[in-house]
């Protein structure tokens, strides 16, 4: 099940999902999933039906399918750019210490998360996810309203799959 709010070893908060048959021998895909502005300093929010309703792990039925590792990190303010770092190294640990698999790691993320998803695939990170997935999420500062979206955006973005939800 998704664990409780844990501390990270540079004190960020986080939750972990382990799927049914996990191992750490394993070969393990991975999802870092960026809450939206509700989740702010709000790990045990995160773990709500409400704020994660389009990733409900919570459910038991729906968990036993879940076949990757999850990991959602607890942003401590407005925008996932002052989060990059700590994020990334829960990556890395999922990657090093939980049987990840390199070169299956998606990000995926709700409004001011789908905007991270946007900002780490695109500008923080180019060529490390495998896919994106946006769900309400903008681009805001990476393409002021009314600009044309810029090839530095675009040009890491092209070649992956992206499921854009917006409800």
């Amino acid at each position: 099940s998704v664990s409780q709010p844990l501390t990270a070893a540079d004190g960020s908060t986080y939750l972990i999902f382990l799927p049914p048959k996990w191992t750490a021998a394993g070969s393990h895909p991975v999802l870092l999933f960026l809450h939206g502005v509700g989740g702010i300093n709000n790990g045990d929010g995160c773990r709500k039906p409400g704020l994660t309703t389009q990733f409900p792990l919570l459910d038991p039925k729906y968990a036993a399918k879940v076949q990757h590792i999850v990991i959602v990190p607890v942003a401590k303010q407005p925008n996932w750019r002052h989060h990059f770092d700590s994020s990334m190294a829960l990556v890395d640990m999922a990657l090093s210490q939980l049987g990840g698999d390199p070169s299956r790691v998606a990000i995926a993320g709700q409004s001011m998360g789908g905007h991270g998803a946007y900002l780490y695939a695109s500008q923080l990170a180019p060529g490390r996810f495998c896919a994106v997935v946006a769900m309400c999420g903008y681009l805001d500062e990476l393409a002021p309203i009314g600009d044309a979206v810029p090839p530095a955006v675009l040009e890491p973005l092209k070649s992956m799959p992206i499921w854009v939800l917006c409800v």
